[in-house]
């Protein structure tokens, strides 16, 4: 009979929580993922026969010396990784910090679950806009240090009916975002805050005002997500 893992509430979690700080024995780590199991009350969830090794592997973890380990010692922890992250929120994982192997952590991995850590407005927008900016890097958020040197028109919708077709169909979100943008820019008028884009016709403003705008919004959820860059 399976038994399916129950979802984490991702209230649950803080982002860079440790679990397991400054070891990489298996007994240390199954003692600290049974740990974090019973603090979720994931307790019931786990497969017998892996609960079973998993204590008989944390049991070694008050040793100052380490005993012999069990030949499924490395085998297990990976499980009970498994299992965690089989019952992480969408977006989150427990995983090695980055230059700190020893360091086991939750990390929100995505885009949005990184905005709902922060506490971002925009983690529940309904602005359409937003939400396909989000859409489109919610798998890789640090792609949004492209940002800094580039625009939206040369990192993602380089033809010019791409930008007419949001204008058309996202002009009041557009404008709030590029509204912003003015007010960030101290522009007093649309002109202003488009300096340096040629303006022959309609369309050319159209085009400039979602560039900029979506530009300026890429940019406003990388300050979100790592205000201190």
């Amino acid at each position: 009979m399976t038994t399916t893992v129950p979802q984490i509430d991702a209230r649950d979690l803080q982002a860079g929580q440790s679990v397991s700080h400054g070891t990489l024995r298996p007994d240390h780590l199954a003692d600290s993922l049974l740990g974090e199991i019973g603090r979720l009350d994931l307790d019931a969830a786990v497969p017998a026969e892996l609960a079973k090794q998993a204590q008989q592997l944390a049991t070694g973890a008050s040793d100052l010396v380490a005993d012999e380990l069990p030949e499924f010692a490395e085998e297990t922890v990976e499980q009970l990784l498994d299992f965690i992250n089989e019952a992480a929120p969408d977006g989150w994982a427990l995983q090695a910090l980055e230059g700190d192997g020893s360091d086991l952590c939750w990390q929100p991995v995505t885009l949005r679950a990184r905005l709902q850590a922060v506490g971002s407005r925009w983690a529940d927008t309904d602005n359409p806009a937003m939400v396909d900016l989000i859409d489109r890097f919610n798998d890789e958020p640090d792609c949004l240090q492209d940002f800094d040197r580039s625009d939206w028109v040369n990192l993602c919708e380089c033809y010019t009916r791409d930008l007419l077709h949001r204008w058309e169909h996202q002009r009041r979100e557009i404008w709030e975002l590029f509204e912003s943008y003015c007010e960030a820019i101290g522009a007093t008028s649309t002109l202003q805050a488009l300096e340096g884009e040629t303006i022959d016709d309609p369309d050319d403003m159209a085009a400039a005002i979602v560039n900029r705008a979506m530009s300026f919004a890429a940019l406003e959820l990388l300050h979100e997500i790592d205000p201190e860059r």
